[in-house]
């Protein structure tokens, strides 16, 4: 019974179905970031666009190896060092290094100093015009004095250090001072020198003074501390001094080693999304991404409803005919005549034609097309009847029971 019932339901909507008829779909617009809704009478496609870029050197240093700053190499951008000091240990191999094996000298000769000291001995001594020249140049110092000095006024065991802004060769230093008084005539004081990372004295000089104001105290004289000397190696032959003293000759070794340039690699991306790499912007970020959006529309014809069907046949004979409606006197019926335009003239009772323009709607049809319209109706009403007269049957078949 149920199926019965949906079967009718579905026929009775069925015959009032507008059947729809479309124009073509138009051109595809020009992608958009505008989100279209595709419906019925609209086709929308999309695409994803995506940020392209390429990738440009940022140059670094010429190094050995990468840092995380720069952390490529350029293998056919390289430069080697300088030589690197002489040493008779010869160096470790490693690509790219180029070792030299050469004849050289070994030396010994008294290390630089950066402080100069001046003590008095047994008596007290009062110096005045102290100057340090290295090279014949004047260098600035620093003064500091023990508990037994005040200034340049040094008691018995007191001193004064003149304390040098750089290293320097102890051979090319020169202390100039005047003493201007002093306990006895003959009084003795003491200069010695060194450097402030070594707690060892370079040298110590024992000094008299007899009377003369004006006193100079040079570096290249004797050394006495076993400590004051380092070794070195040259490949000239120099002159040996009292401070420069020649050991041996050495085979020696010197070596230079290649540098690349490092580099990093900076992301210089096009302006507009793509869909595909253009120029040299060829990597994509998967991250960077857009979604446009194209449509393209077509229209409705206007149709017919199924039970309102109407051929254009009869539209047009509709169209180029059109209803008269003759008039007489009060007393005159209604009477309808063809097309012409001409007034008739009874014996009796003149009659007048009114040219009525036929209203829409107003269309003769053929027998076809109203039975095509009444046919759902007469098919529902045709399954209703059976329906109902199965109903009757089962309903007497029971109350005879």
């Amino acid at each position: 019974m149920k199926k019965i019932l949906l079967f009718l339901i579905l026929t009775f909507c069925v015959s009032n179905v507008m059947a729809l008829e479309y124009t073509d779909y138009s051109e595809f617009s020009e992608f958009s970031e505008e989100v279209i809704k595709e419906d019925d009478l609209t086709d929308v496609k999309s695409e994803r666009r995506y940020k392209y870029y390429k990738l440009n050197k940022i140059l670094g240093p010429y190094v050995e190896s990468p840092s995380e700053k720069y952390p490529y190499l350029d293998d056919e951008d390289y430069i080697y060092t300088n030589y690197s000091e002489v040493s008779p240990i010869k160096p470790e191999d490693k690509e790219g290094r180029i070792i030299e094996e050469v004849g050289g000298y070994k030396y010994k000769r008294v290390k630089d100093i950066n402080y100069i000291t001046i003590s008095a001995w047994m008596s007290y001594i009062n110096l005045a015009n102290v100057e340090v020249l290295y090279k014949g140049e004047k260098l600035d110092y620093e003064v500091e004095c023990n508990e037994k000095a005040d200034g340049f006024n040094l008691r018995i065991n007191g001193s004064v250090t003149l304390k040098l802004p750089y290293n320097v060769d102890i051979s090319n230093i020169e202390v100039c001072f005047d003493i201007v008084s002093a306990e006895y005539d003959v009084t003795q004081y003491v200069i010695n020198a060194g450097h402030d990372s070594d707690s060892h004295i370079w040298t110590q000089n024992l000094f008299e003074y007899f009377g003369e104001n004006s006193q100079v105290w040079k570096g290249n004289t004797a050394v006495s501390s076993m400590y004051a000397w380092e070794e070195f190696y040259s490949l000239e032959k120099l002159d040996t001094s009292r401070v420069l003293k020649l050991l041996e000759e050495s085979m020696l070794y010197q070596y230079k080693d290649i540098l690349y340039r490092s580099y990093a690699l900076g992301k210089e991306y096009y302006p507009n999304y793509l869909t595909e790499p253009i120029d040299d912007y060829i990597y994509k970020d998967e991250n960077l991404y857009k979604d446009y959006y194209a449509k393209r529309v077509r229209s409705i014809i206007p149709g017919k409803m199924i039970d309102e069907v109407v051929t254009s046949e009869v539209n047009r004979e509709a169209e180029s005919q059109a209803l008269s409606i003759p008039l007489r006197n009060a007393n005159s019926s209604l009477v309808l005549e063809d097309n012409s335009t001409e007034i008739i003239k009874a014996e009796k009772t003149p009659y007048y034609k009114l040219e009525v323009p036929k209203m829409e709607g107003q269309v003769e049809v053929s027998k076809w097309e109203i039975l095509y319209v009444l046919f759902p109706f007469i098919l529902i009403l045709v399954i209703l009847i059976l329906v109902l007269s199965k109903l009757y049957k089962n309903k007497k078949a029971c109350d005879t029971l």
